[in-house]
């Protein structure tokens, strides 16, 4: 719903400022060739101030529309953590082997929706088969008793053109982070890119101690969607 209102109110401000710039244009010219200098340049010059505003009114809407469609997606996996938690309560603390143990008590057929990141166009499929149409990557072999910092399900920077991807944690905590690199100028400080977190054991799985990590990593593993292998 939040896509489709961010759509709709997109289209119809294009149209209109579009229609404005046109009418405008249109007569700065007519009055150019009746050698009305004046009042023509008037309109030129409001024909370039509209186009401005056009661009700005683009701009807002399509970085509020972004903003929101990462509000749900995070929103999204937050619902999954809170599944996993369902399930691992009933299961001595382990959490499932794949998305499909959700299915059934936790996950229900109008739940699917949350398996879909809102930024996508992928369509939710059936409930046994969900890591071949989910949009989220599944940490397998995790359980409660794990570090609470360790991520268990992350969505695709590819779903959020490029530009970065929530992860979620055992802890229940949700997280943005983007895929450009930027230095805090008042600490000096770099981000923690997407990259980093995925390709650090320590930053993926919150943890310094060598031999938990080695553990860890012998245990688990990631499972991509399989339509983005």
């Amino acid at each position: 719903m939040v896509e489709l209102f961010f759509t709709i109110l997109f289209l119809i401000l294009l149209l209109l400022c579009a229609i404005g710039a046109v009418y405008f244009f249109y007569r700065a010219i007519r009055l150019f060739i009746i050698k009305k200098i004046w009042g023509g340049a008037v309109r030129l010059l409001l024909s370039l101030l509209l186009g401005f505003i056009v661009f700005f009114v683009i701009s807002a809407v399509i970085g509020a529309r972004e903003k929101a469609l990462r509000c749900s997606c995070a929103g999204h996996l937050g619902n999954i953590v809170l599944m996993l938690k369902m399930y691992a309560n009933d299961h001595l603390e382990a959490y499932p082997s794949t998305l499909n143990g959700l299915s059934g008590d936790y996950l229900k057929t109008g739940d699917k929706a949350i398996l879909v990141c809102p930024a996508s166009h992928t369509k939710a499929g059936s409930l046994s088969n969900i890591h071949e149409w989910t949009d989220f990557a599944y940490v397998s072999g995790l359980s409660e008793a794990d570090h609470s910092g360790c991520v268990v399900a992350f969505c695709l920077p590819e779903n959020h053109k490029g530009e970065g991807a929530s992860v979620a944690f055992i802890g229940g905590n949700v997280q943005w982070y983007s895929c450009n690199s930027y230095t805090n100028p008042s600490t000096g400080e770099r981000n923690v890119t997407f990259h980093d977190l995925t390709n650090n054991p320590s930053f993926f799985y919150g943890t310094t101690n060598l031999t938990k990590l080695v553990e860890l990593m012998s245990r688990t593993k990631i499972i991509y969607p399989k339509h983005r292998k």
